[in-house]
């Protein structure tokens, strides 16, 4: 399905934004901005929970495999990572179940305030650990961008130190002359 890299960083760049967005319209006054009948929240909370499950779908061999071996010998990482992305599961799970009783746009909208406060921890715990996530991944990340979204010529000074490519810049200015 999803075996390139490049295709990995799309998709990752899409519910990294998605998220974004729908964190971002959870505002109140976004709420009444209505699109098609759903309000700017929910419609991006339907997308973004596609993107989530199209993301699983495509890492499910790693989430099998690592889960049949979690009580194995396995590198702390990995461990980690797998228990952060469970809780990330969990977490975004939640957000959307307690997102699904407090719709308005599906006929289940409930005033319960204890609802709403549930929603609103859940999604801020899912943003944590997702930003947890990306830090757990930056390597990667960048790797990935540098590989597939930056011309070459801007990829090869990124992976030069600072001091290295200012040199290189005043060497190639004064044999210019």
């Amino acid at each position: 399905m999803f075996k390139k890299t490049k295709n990995k960083l799309w998709l990752d760049i899409a519910l990294g934004l998605g998220y974004l967005l729908t964190f971002i319209s959870g505002d109140e006054l976004a709420e009444y901005a209505a699109l098609g009948g759903f309000s700017i929240h929910e419609l991006m909370a339907f997308i973004l929970g596609g993107l989530a499950f199209v993301h699983i779908l495509v890492h499910w061999q790693w989430i099998t495999k690592v889960g049949r071996r979690f009580f194995t010998r396995l590198p702390r990482q990995t461990r980690i990572n797998y228990v952060l992305n469970s809780m990330l599961f969990l977490a975004f799970g939640l957000t959307g179940v307690s997102g699904l009783l407090m719709s308005k746009t599906l006929g289940f909208y409930s005033p319960d305030s204890f609802i709403s406060g549930f929603h609103e921890a859940a999604s801020t715990f899912s943003m944590l650990l997702a930003g947890s996530h990306v830090l757990l991944h930056w390597k990667w990340i960048l790797n990935a961008i540098k590989r597939y979204l930056l011309p070459k010529r801007i990829a090869n000074n990124l992976n030069k130190p600072a001091l290295q490519t200012i040199s290189i810049r005043s060497n190639d200015r004064k044999n210019r002359k």
